[in-house]
């Protein structure tokens, strides 16, 4: 009974955190449209920032942020991007953050879009990273993304972010300014060392 009941609890959790809603098999009831989805497996080595004002744009976001990544065994996967092909681009846009690959340590490292508001002159996106920041006996590879459907808008859109180290709070960082995408752009791209 209690292992049910740790499954049901584990498959509804784990649809909530892929911004998905659960319905039923049988057609009684819809299952609901996905508005977000977020995971630790998509993207590349280095950041990208990201507004889809329609569809084809969506398909190049898909594209350029590539394949989902090989995580280790037992870790769950996010919730896929075509989740949000049904997005109504005529009354919304999608925002997505991929924060490209991390090393984390299973010290509660996660990243995500806090909120998405609308001001007079621009759209800020809240963007959030917990990580720890300090010395590890084991870590693994992770690409964390969220992706988040939100109102249509024509007003260009700035992405802040908050950073904070666990292990070392003076290397946090408060409301830094990442980018600001002009309504006629639609990514930008942060390079890590290394990378082509």
């Amino acid at each position: 009974m209690i292992k049910t009941a740790a499954k049901v609890f584990l498959v509804a959790h784990l649809a909530w955190a892929a911004g998905f809603g659960v319905g039923t098999s049988d057609g009684a009831e819809p299952t609901p449209q996905a508005t977000e989805v977020r995971g630790i497996d998509v993207g590349g080595k280095g950041m990208a920032l990201f507004v889809a004002r329609d569809k084809a744009t969506w398909d190049a976001v898909k594209k350029a942020v590539g394949d989902r990544q090989m995580l280790p065994r037992g870790f769950a996967k996010g919730g896929g991007l075509d989740r949000l092909d049904t997005v109504d681009f005529q009354k919304d846009m999608i925002v997505a953050v991929f924060w490209g690959q991390m090393s984390f340590s299973g010290q509660g490292e996660k990243c995500w879009i806090e909120s998405v508001t609308a001001g007079k002159d621009e759209i800020t996106v809240d963007c959030r990273a917990n990580l720890w920041g300090g010395a590890v006996m084991h870590a693994y590879r992770a690409w964390p993304y969220h992706a988040k459907a939100v109102k249509r808008s024509d007003l260009p859109v700035t992405f802040m972010q908050t950073t904070e180290y666990k292990a070392m709070p003076s290397l946090s960082k408060k409301d830094q300014k990442l980018v600001t995408l002009k309504p006629s752009e639609w990514q930008w791209k942060m390079q890590r060392e290394n990378e082509p």
